[in-house]
């Protein structure tokens, strides 16, 4: 009893025990100066319990109790058929209706397990539900986009590409990409029930801010959805791009005039015999390398080199190299061939196990069929992907250092080319070597938690910094609060609440370089997709399994009335003691 006795006024405790024992010693000493009487004892006692009486009216006590309530939190979209499963089996559940942004701590202290139904608790607000009992019981997948991927930083003159999932289409339903005007860009027309991926493409022509719409559709034409396509466009750097052969290759020769096209500078060794070079140069200066050391390789922002011709390179040529990739933070792609299985994992920093697959279809491409190796890549914590899909690797990349080391398991991509399939081989080659290649040195890297913020609500952002102490600014001039991790002292994190939707921008102070643009869409946009995000983030946190928290003591006020009756007919017996002992 007394490990579950709490006092409220706890602070005040040594002081009222004090003049309480002060206070009973001089009623003590004063009855033992007087005749002792037949009723000393019993007084002394009276007096004791009425100073308790009135100490208790100071602090305050509560006594604790173990609580057995089990309460139900409900969330937008619950499902009556849960609700009505619990309450079969729970009797006399307290149930919540959870409102975002506003508190209920207060009430969960008394439940000793908790219920969470519905789409589930807003990721804010998480810290509400720490250290208890709670059980979140899931609802089904929303209808609609409940997965979105593309680039919000795109580049002049290449191909936006818009993947997504779509979660239970009606058949012939279609989904159309729309610009500002509302003319279709592209779209895709749902064949079946179910869940179904699609992609969109979207040419870039000019560098702005632009919003697009994803329109979803019925068989008719009506608009059924519209949710908002926020990009930036920016001007495109050209690459500085080392490609060494043993030998020429119609692989080579097709990459080399697709990359050529887009405006990158390229040096094109091919090995005619022993110590006989044939170079190429493509809209650069011509500057034979006829060395490869770290001096040389300073100014390529990739280098393209065939497995066999990695393979013989000498000792100190791979340690330039991998210093070059290390520490100057180049890219290394090794073009894949027979002879890439036989390098060794030290050497390559990849590592590869055997297939049956001689063929692959690769998520984003459609049906499209790619021929392989019979190779994958052994899947692990640092392995960046490229090109897969649900069973194996295609294509990936290891961070080694400042740089970037990886190759493809697909071959023979030039007959994209001779079937007149362009756009796939440029969508295929596109995104290896804006992966892999060297990335430019700026002093800091925004990423936003969330692709599509909305208005007022909070918006966190990470901050990687070569500043010792950044200052973030708003488009309006004020400085963002910064916490920094406690083990990488270049990352930051900050909390944003936007105030208007439209397009926002955050900036270092003094940089004009270092800037980050956000559009802030509106509640209705994503709807099935927030929905999703919100689902997942409370089984990741809850993990559909109860988490056991300490037990739930209920505290309750002792009811004063009591100490004040034990006071007043203390204080009464007393004072009538003598009086009766007179008469």
């Amino acid at each position: 009893m007394i490990e579950n006795l709490f006092f409220q006024n706890a602070h005040l405790c040594w002081p009222v025990i004090f003049i309480g024992v002060v206070l009973w010693f001089l009623f003590v000493w004063k009855e033992w100066r007087k005749p002792l009487s037949k009723l000393f004892v019993t007084s002394c006692l009276i007096s004791l319990l009425t100073i308790i009486a009135i100490a208790m009216l100071a602090l305050k006590p509560k006594v604790g109790s173990l609580s057995n309530s089990v309460g139900v939190v409900l969330t937008d979209f619950y499902q009556e058929e849960q609700l009505d499963s619990l309450m079969k089996v729970e009797k006399d559940l307290k149930l919540y209706q959870y409102q975002e942004n506003l508190s209920i701590q207060s009430k969960l202290d008394s439940l000793r397990t908790i219920y969470v139904l519905g789409d589930g608790i807003a990721p804010y607000d998480f810290w509400q539900f720490e250290n208890r009992s709670v059980s979140y019981l899931s609802n089904e997948i929303p209808k609609g986009v409940t997965n979105i991927n593309y680039k919000q930083i795109n580049y002049v003159g290449e191909f936006m590409i818009v993947r997504g999932n779509y979660n239970v289409p009606q058949e012939k339903n279609s989904i159309v990409l729309e610009d500002a005007s509302g003319k279709a860009q592209d779209s895709v027309v749902f064949e079946k029930n179910g869940s179904s991926n699609f992609v969109l493409k979207l040419p870039l022509k000019s560098k702005g801010k632009f919003v697009y719409q994803l329109v979803e559709k019925d068989s008719v034409g009506t608009i059924l959805s519209k949710n908002n396509i926020p990009i930036h466009v920016v001007e495109k750097q050209n690459l500085q791009i080392l490609i060494l052969n043993d030998f020429p290759s119609f692989e080579t020769k097709y990459l080399k005039n697709y990359l050529s096209s887009l405006g990158h500078k390229l040096v094109v060794r091919s090995q005619i015999t022993k110590g006989r070079y044939k170079f190429e140069y493509l809209n650069t200066e011509r500057t034979p390398i006829y060395t490869l050391n770290r001096a040389n390789m300073q100014n390529f922002d990739l280098l393209i080199i065939s497995s066999n011709a990695y393979r013989y390179l000498s000792k100190q040529t791979k340690k330039d190299i991998k210093n070059a990739v290390y520490l100057d933070g180049l890219g290394v792609f090794l073009q894949p061939d027979a002879s890439l299985f036989r390098l060794s994992e030290e050497s390559t920093n990849l590592k590869f196990q055997p297939t049956l697959n001689s063929e692959i279809v690769l998520n984003g491409f459609s049906n499209q069929t790619w021929d392989t190796y019979r190779y994958s890549f052994v899947d692990g914590p640092r392995i960046e992907k490229i090109h897969f899909n649900s069973n194996q690797i295609a294509s990936a990349y290891k961070r080694w250092g400042n740089g970037r080391i990886g190759t493809t398991l697909i071959q023979n991509t030039f007959q994209l080319q001779l079937a007149g399939k362009q756009e796939l081989y440029r969508d295929f080659w596109s995104e290896i070597i804006s992966k892999i290649s060297k990335e430019k040195t700026i002093a800091a890297k925004f990423n936003f938690s969330s692709m599509f913020p909305l208005k007022d609500e909070p918006l966190r952002f990470e901050l990687n910094s070569s500043y010792e102490h950044p200052n973030v600014l708003q488009a309006n001039g004020n400085l963002i609060p910064l916490k920094q991790d406690i083990d990488i002292p270049s990352k930051w994190e900050g909390v944003i609440y936007p105030l208007s939707e439209g397009w926002h921008e955050l900036r270092l102070k003094n940089d004009s370089i270092s800037t980050a643009t956000m559009y802030v869409t509106d509640s209705i946009s994503w709807t099935a997709l927030r929905r999703h995000e919100k689902r997942l983030a409370n089984i990741r946190l809850f993990n559909n399994k109860t988490i056991v928290a300490d037990e739930k003591v209920q505290y309750k006020s002792i009811n004063p009335f009591w100490f004040f009756a034990i006071a007043l007919l203390g204080m009464g017996f007393l004072w009538l003691r003598p009086k009766l002992m007179q008469s």
